[in-house]
């Protein structure tokens, strides 16, 4: 989306003014986080803090501007972030984030948190084209009755090692969700800590 100078402008002022009114300003990390998990989050802290999305040279020019003591923060701004606004602790932001992660699924090319392990039994899905989709992920798969079958566990994935697309492929058609995704407190700051 482009925006007006006008409107870059406008947003900066408004951030600006937020800046004033919130003791707690943090930096968190939205990497690979669906819009679905990411309005979660949204909703989950409503009521305990604010989520401010913007360009990072936005953010910047904000936090420079507006509250010098706050440049530290920016060294933070690695991929995407977003600020979060708060009055409260930010050590209790940042456990409500933990517990409310999300399970997601896998895309090609990410990292697999731990060995990705696909069971043993019936799955849903009707033989066919799966059948070969499921076989070239490296899983013992049979046609068993009306639906294809896993004859033993299969590790699909490697702790630490990247998800093929195939891979990844396979595992939403079987509804497996590997990946943890959720907001990260990168950095904050509370009354000059």
């Amino acid at each position: 989306m482009v925006l007006s100078k006008q409107n870059k402008v406008e947003g900066v002022k408004a951030l600006q003014a937020k800046l004033g009114q919130y003791k707690v300003v943090a930096v968190a990390g939205v990497q690979n986080l669906p819009a679905r998990h990411f309005n979660k989050m949204r909703k989950i802290l409503r009521g305990h803090a604010e989520i401010v999305m913007m360009r990072e040279a936005l953010m910047r020019r904000a936090l420079e501007e507006a509250r010098p003591e706050l440049k530290q923060l920016m060294d933070s701004f690695k991929g995407s972030c977003v600020l979060v606004l708060t009055n409260e602790s930010p050590f209790q932001i940042s456990k409500l984030l933990r517990k409310n992660k999300s399970r997601a699924f896998a895309k090609g090319g990410q990292i697999a948190p731990f060995d990705i392990i696909v069971p043993e039994g019936e799955t849903n899905l009707p033989p066919g084209p799966a059948l070969s989709e499921l076989k070239a992920a490296g899983i013992d798969a049979r046609i068993k009755g009306p639906k294809i079958s896993v004859g033993k566990p299969s590790t699909v994935a490697k702790k630490g090692m990247p998800i093929s697309s195939v891979v990844a492929s396979v595992l939403i058609k079987l509804a497996i969700e590997p990946m943890e995704v959720g907001m990260k407190i990168r950095s904050a700051y509370d009354n000059g800590t």
